[in-house]
């Protein structure tokens, strides 16, 4: 369960930055760079602690 739960929380946050990070990266990008893209994300070893909800 544990593994399926990662999974469902990379899926999710990739979903979220793309969506966020995404247009930023395209506003800001340097100059001599046509586009900036995210591939793959890892979130480590540790799964995310989530307080204060």
């Amino acid at each position: 369960m544990g593994e399926q739960t990662t999974e469902q929380t990379v899926a999710a946050a990739t979903i979220v930055i793309r969506e966020s990070i995404k247009p930023r990266l395209k506003e800001y990008h340097p100059s001599g760079i046509s586009s900036l893209k995210f591939s793959k994300l890892l979130l480590g070893d540790v799964a995310p602690k989530i307080e204060g909800i």
